[in-house]
């Protein structure tokens, strides 16, 4: 007779009772101290909940990464009044040189943006191994690092250093895309 043992708990399994448990704060120490990769000193694979800021060809050493942590709601998800769900965010930054080395410049400026670039604003200024937390309710988004020479205005002026899209800003819709249609009209 062959016994039966049950299958050890796997991984999802304890992150998301982490996540119905712990409150976010908590949630928040489990994913920065136990998930593979957390740290940014190296490119991680993208994940639902991160997303890795790539550099750009000026600073090929740098790295970054973005935590996207859901807000506390009593409710369960946390929505702004249009609609879009809340997140705290972490950004994180590792290897950016002086920024003076990069030209007239004097700091690193964090931005966030929409993907068309319709919404753009200034988040502050963000150094390495620091965490810049903030609050964000935008679906799609992407977040670019910059060198700039003053921190005060409204759109970037510098060279870009880092930049990175939340999962949902690369998802694409392909329905109307010229690959699924044969050129021909449909009506």
């Amino acid at each position: 007779m062959r016994r039966y043992s049950s299958p050890p708990f796997s991984k999802p399994l304890v992150w998301l009772a982490a996540a119905l448990l712990l409150p976010p704060a908590g949630l928040q120490a489990a994913v920065e101290a136990g998930s593979p990769g957390a740290r940014c000193g190296g490119l991680v694979k993208p994940e639902p909940h991160r997303f890795v800021l790539l550099p750009s060809g000026k600073v090929a050493r740098a790295s970054g990464l973005v935590n996207l942590i859901p807000a506390w709601s009593p409710f369960g998800l946390a929505v702004s009044s249009e609609g879009s769900f809340v997140y705290d965010l972490a950004i994180t930054v590792d290897g950016l040189p002086d920024p003076r080395s990069l030209g007239g410049y004097t700091m690193y400026v964090a931005w966030l943006a929409t993907p068309s670039l319709d919404r753009v604003q200034n988040l502050g200024p963000i150094k390495n191994g620091d965490k810049l937390t903030l609050t964000a309710d935008w679906n799609k988004m992407m977040v670019v690092i910059t060198a700039e020479a003053a921190l005060g205005a409204n759109q970037w002026a510098g060279t870009i250093v880092l930049s990175g899209r939340s999962p949902s800003a690369r998802l694409e819709n392909f329905a109307g895309h010229d690959l699924f249609s044969t050129g021909t009209p449909l009506c």
